[in-house]
């Protein structure tokens, strides 16, 4: 059964979930009803907050983002 249009960013957590469980970001789509613009711009959602994570997040203990972190131990 799909669901009424909801703006994409009202089912992130879901869809971070989802995509922990090891689905498929087309299964994701089927399972939430989203249609192909929606489920593009979960992708585009989903990418951004790796990124973020990955590169531009900083810990509050080491004050690095984990890429500069690990950048010191490869070097």
């Amino acid at each position: 059964m799909a669901r009424s249009y909801k703006h994409i960013q009202q089912y992130e957590k879901e869809i971070m979930e989802l995509r922990e469980q090891g689905l498929t970001l087309r299964q994701i789509g089927e399972k939430l009803g989203f249609s192909k613009k929606q489920l593009s711009e979960a992708r585009r959602l989903i990418d951004d907050y790796i990124y973020f994570y990955n590169h531009q997040r900083i810990q509050l203990n080491t004050k690095l983002t984990p890429l500069e972190l690990r950048s010191q131990f490869i070097a």
